[in-house]
């Protein structure tokens, strides 16, 4: 697998592979599958834990059923069958992947006390966590991002307010305001 993918879950959900856009799973659902996965590919998700995550309102077999379609959506529009590893009762998304994951590069930059560090990653943070979704591990995590992006805005216009960068501070302050109207 030499692919390299580049996913964006900041605001609206965007893959691509080297370059080219590749489409989305076919239903939110399995969209949404595929970004959990990918959040949390350094660890094994069990397949009954996935059921009941995204499927908890149906019967068991209906909802083993779902997630195996689910599975083969998101395998339709990957490039190739190694980005997901599964057995009978596992599923995840391959960590020696090649990827670039704009939620793991946002908190990255955002957790540096340097005025470059945090307005690069400012600039990655295009909107809330898949923006439209609303299935409860999504929640949690998009309050605990934008929380970190209005962290990151104080800081960087503090940091530029410290420097006598005026006009910088003001354009952040705004976007501050945007996210936080308190």
């Amino acid at each position: 697998m030499s692919h390299r993918l580049q996913v964006r879950l900041l605001g609206s959900l965007e893959i691509s592979c080297d370059g080219q856009s590749l489409t989305k799973p076919a239903t939110l659902k399995s969209q949404s599958l595929l970004a959990y996965l990918i959040v949390h590919r350094h660890t094994p998700q069990r397949r009954d834990h996935l059921c009941n995550l995204f499927w908890g309102d149906r019967p068991e077999s209906k909802a083993r059923g779902s997630l195996s379609t689910a599975l083969w959506q998101i395998h339709r529009c990957l490039p190739d069958r190694g980005f997901i590893l599964s057995d009978v009762e596992t599923v995840q998304f391959n960590p020696q992947a090649d990827i670039w994951l704009d939620v793991e590069e946002f908190s990255l930059r955002v957790s540096v006390d340097d005025v470059d560090s945090l307005s690069f990653g400012t600039n990655i943070y295009r909107g809330d966590l898949l923006d439209g979704f609303y299935d409860d591990w999504i929640i949690d995590e998009r309050y605990r991002l934008e929380s970190l992006y209005c962290s990151a805005l104080t800081q960087l216009m503090l940091a530029q307010e410290a420097t006598a960068k005026n006009d910088m501070a003001l354009v952040t302050a705004r976007r501050l305001l945007r996210c936080d109207s308190l």
